[in-house]
């Protein structure tokens, strides 16, 4: 008896920016599917979609996404009969990291605090946020910038404040990361 090649995937979806470390695709799987070829593009045509893996469970985490960037993927269920089309494109991205190594200096200048911080991957711009507290509720110093360090003229000599940093990929603060770990 010959077993017939299997149908569409259906209801494929991608996490929208709720993971650092990857995107999370999973779909239903047709009666009859052996594995999955999975597709990625960033328009919602599967004509411009290219392939990432093969695997046998419904579901994928794409860890080489971009962080930032818009993506669609695109799932064929396979068996030993042949390939169906591709699936409903479904959309998603991988979220921005916190910056990494944000520093404050401690007292080294009379007029301004300086916070440096490292580059975060996809990230285009950033925000500096400061608290008065570890506890404290961070307010946002400036605007969006795309630079790696900030000069904080409004604090008060001899004041202990807390910095934190966000990334972003527009001057908007859209897809802005969790914020960083809390300097002094």
């Amino acid at each position: 008896m010959t077993v017939a090649a299997p149908s569409v995937p259906t209801d494929v979806t991608a996490t929208e920016g709720d993971d650092a470390s990857c995107v999370r695709v999973k779909w239903t799987a047709p009666a009859g599917a052996s594995s999955y070829a999975i597709y990625r593009g960033t328009t919602a045509s599967s004509s411009n979609a290219q392939y990432l893996q093969n695997v046998t469970v419904a579901k994928y985490n794409d860890t080489d996404a971009v962080p930032g960037v818009n993506y669609y993927y695109f799932v064929k269920a396979k068996n030993a009969s042949g390939t169906s089309t591709f699936s409903v494109g479904a959309q998603g991205w991988r979220a921005l990291s916190a910056p990494d190594n944000v520093v404050a200096s401690d007292g080294t200048s009379l007029t301004q605090v300086d916070v440096t911080w490292s580059e975060s991957k996809g990230a285009k711009y950033y925000r500096v946020y400061r608290a008065d507290q570890m506890d404290g509720t961070p307010t946002a110093l400036g605007s969006w910038q795309t630079g790696t360090s900030y000069a904080d003229a409004t604090a008060v000599p001899g004041r202990i404040y807390f910095y934190t940093v966000k990334a972003a990929i527009d001057s908007r603060g859209n897809r802005a990361s969790a914020e960083s770990i809390f300097d002094d």
